[in-house]
Formats: structure tokens, sequence, C-alpha cells
């Protein structure tokens, strides 16, 4: 592996993206995935606790590239999803059981509203950009990976209602 990293750092005169592409076929070692799932679930706890303190039910999913390990060394951020329980859409022609009687575009943007809130409180010297449409980044202060978070609810699809297997996750915020 050293070898390897040495001559990825001998191409620092070549192009930008030149060294995206080879970088991006490095293998990501073990301790540098370790570590980001580490910062991850240092995020996660801070608004976990944040959310429970406000009496919000929310659970925690992923996706992205540090999922199916396609992640780049320097370029790939993490995709923390915030997910609303107690209530799902549904996709046509399924009917809910029970239909939510609540407003869920104002429930997700509550929970991105709190997500702010809680994460500008828990690290204070991180970089916070809420600018985005759909996600919250954090970044930078003691954060040593950029975390990108995403409030959503879980979307059943036909497929998923006929075979309940996730096999992925939607933002429709």
């Amino acid at each position: 592996m050293a070898a390897t990293r040495e001559a990825y750092d001998r191409l620092i005169e070549e192009d930008t993206s030149v060294r995206y592409a080879i970088g991006s076929m490095q293998a990501i070692d073990a301790e540098y995935t370790f570590r980001t799932i580490e910062e991850r679930n240092r995020v996660e706890k801070q608004l976990e606790e944040g959310y429970r303190a406000a009496g919000l039910a929310i659970e925690f999913d992923y996706q992205g590239s540090l999922t199916n390990e396609t992640h780049i060394r320097v370029y790939s951020d993490v995709d923390l999803l915030t997910l609303v329980g107690g209530w799902h859409g549904v996709e046509p022609p399924n009917k809910p059981r029970s239909p939510y009687l609540g407003d869920p575009i104002q429930d997700l943007r509550e929970i991105r509203r709190r997500a702010v809130t809680i994460l500008r409180a828990a690290f204070p010297a991180a970089t916070l950009d809420a600018s985005k449409g759909k996600c919250v980044s954090i970044s930078g202060g003691s954060l040593r990976r950029h975390i990108d978070l995403i409030a959503s609810d879980w979307w059943y699809t036909v497929e998923y209602v006929k075979s309940p297997e996730k096999i992925g996750s939607v933002s429709r915020f």
C-alpha cells in the first residue's frame, strides 16, 4: 500500500482530473473507512440526542459511496439520512393502512431546521451549509470528514409492498 501511495503522491504535477481519476481507482484502506464511519457516528449521536430532547422520533440510514464501497479518499462525503419516524410515503396505487393526518413536507422541513440548530450547537467550529435545497452539509472544526445530512422519509414503492426489501433511500424534500 505504501508503494501505491508514493506513486500516487508523485502525480502532484498532473492535472486535477488525472489525479482524481487515478485516486478513484485506489482502494480505500480499512482505517480510513473506519475513521469515516466514526465521524458519521459522532454526528448521528449528536442528532439523535437533540431530536430525542425535542420529542421527535427519528431513524437514521445511510446512502452513497461509503455504503457501497465506492468512496474516494478526500473527494467523497458521507450521506446521513434522517428519516421521520411514525409515517412513510406510499407510491400509488398503494394505499396507506392508516393515513397520516399531518403535513409530511412541513415535518421534513422541521427535521432539517432542527438539524441545523443541533449541529451548530454540537460542532460550533465546523462550517455548516444549509443553503442547498436537499441537504445540510457540515465539515471542518473537529470533524475529519464532510457529512451531508438529508431529511427524508421512507417511500414504499409498489415493488417494496410486494417484496419488502430495502434497495435504496430517497428524499422527497
